[in-house]
Order: structure tokens, then sequence, then C-alpha cells
């Protein structure tokens, strides 16, 4: 059993990179392996009294849709040491080790797009991750074409992944909806100033600057371009797979990782 220990969030990016990582292990180090997600908080937490569901609801929704192998279990960890982040972790700087598949029956529809942006949420997360705050109306006046449908963190999880299943692409920040295009291979637009970072976090994504890179070109052109991304993404991933290693000869082995925060060394 290859045992998994994953610190988490408030974000959906925090538990769908390590659903992610638990089943291509499965694979890729031909193994049985459980995933233990640890939240420094108790199962009923909610980040915000306005969000429609918890956070661990959210984590145990998404694994239910998620493509399922046999030989992969997960559980959690309730009030647990917050400076843990991976126990395990062998492959964080890899940029298809968090990804995977769902089972669900594509409902692509023509013309329609997902969108989410900091507007709606409970504090301005940075420049660093939303560097074009103050032009999603703009962003939204270009997709006047199109039926744009919004992601909050307060729009229930399933109703987002059923946005995100009909979306023909997406549009948004470095945060929120974008790590969840990691299993749903969507083509999709992040703005954000990290782009080594969301590299690794949403590689088939087209990571953009600023707002002009976006309004200033066509749209359709754009998305060829986005639609290939995911193509070749896609095939990356199938090789990363076909790889099979050993995961007790990995230097990372049964190492524990925690956060900058943390004084342990």
């Amino acid at each position: 059993m290859f045992e998994i220990k994953w610190g988490t969030g408030v974000g959906y990016g925090d538990f769908v990179t390590g659903l992610g990582y638990a089943h291509g292990s499965a694979i890729k180090y031909e193994t049985s392996v459980n995933i233990e997600f640890h939240w420094n908080h108790s199962r009923e937490h909610m980040f915000s009294p306005l969000d429609p569901e918890t956070i661990v609801e959210r984590c145990d929704y998404i694994y239910s849709i998620m493509s399922k192998l046999p030989q992969v279990s997960v559980s959690h960890q309730f009030n647990a040491n917050p400076d843990l982040r991976f126990y395990n972790q062998l492959d964080e700087f890899n940029p298809m080790h968090g990804l995977w598949y769902t089972d669900m029956p594509d409902q692509t529809k023509k013309k329609h797009v997902a969108i989410w942006t900091t507007d709606f949420n409970i504090s301005f997360p940075g420049h660093w991750k939303d560097p074009v705050n103050k032009r999603w109306n703009d962003i939204r006046a270009k997709l006047s074409d199109y039926v744009v449908e919004e992601i909050t963190y307060r729009t229930p999880v399933k109703e987002a992944i059923e946005i995100i299943n009909r979306c023909e692409f997406g549009v948004g920040y470095d945060g929120l909806a974008h790590q969840l295009f990691k299993f749903m291979w969507k083509p999709l637009f992040v703005f954000c100033d990290r782009k080594w970072l969301n590299n690794i976090l949403v590689p088939q994504a087209i990571l953009l600057s600023n707002a002009d890179e976006f309004i200033d070109n066509r749209v359709d052109t754009l998305l060829v371009d986005a639609k290939a991304k995911v193509d070749l993404i896609r095939l990356k991933h199938q090789k990363y797979l076909s790889k099979k290693m050993k995961a007790d000869e990995h230097p990372l082995f049964n190492t524990f990782i925690y956060r900058q925060s943390s004084n342990r060394s």
C-alpha cells in the first residue's frame, strides 16, 4: 500500500490535485493507494456561512464523479496538523502528476462559456492571482456572443461541475474553478501573474498576463490554440502514466514535507 498524506486548504485546488495524484500513482507505481486528506478543522467546517456546502462535502462530490480505480481509497483526518503539506508526494513539480478523468458524459454546448472572477469573493486574493480584476466587465463584453455562466464560491459544487461540463471553454483567474479543469479536460484561459506555478497547476490552460491579450484577439482563434493544448497535455499525461516506476526507489519515498510557515526542518 502506497500511503499518501495531503494537507488541504480552503479551495478546490487543495484537494483536486491530490485525488488526481492518488489515481495516477496507482498506475505509475503499480500499487494500491490510500490518500488521507488532512484538514485543520472539523468535517462540518464552512469557510463562509454563505457557502452552500462544506469544503469536505465538495471534496467528496468531486471524488464521486472521478473515474474510479479499485486500488485507490480515500480517507480524511480532521483537526490535523496545519503545517503538514505532503507525505509521499514524489512528483510535486511535474505538471502531469495531478491530472485525472471523469466518468461524466460530455454535455458540451456550443457558445457556452464558464467564467469565474474575483468580483464575488469575500476578499480580493491579490493582483498576483488576478491581474485583470478591474477588467472583468470588459472580458464579459468580449464574450457577448456566448452564453456566459458564472461560477463563484457560492455556487454549489454540483452546479459548478454541470456548468463546466456543458461549457465550450472556461475563462477565469488563478483560483476558484481553474483546477477543476484538471479532470474535466475542457479548454481554458487563466489570467495570472504566477505563470511558473500555473504551468504546474493547470498545464492544459492558456495562461494570459493581461486582459488585452484576450480582448484584442478573436475568441475562435484563441480557442483553436486552447483545444490543441488540451490534446497535447492529454497525450503527455498518458506517456507519464506509462513510464512505470517503483515508489520505494524514489528519494522522497516516505518523506514528510511541511509548509514554509512551519518551524520544522
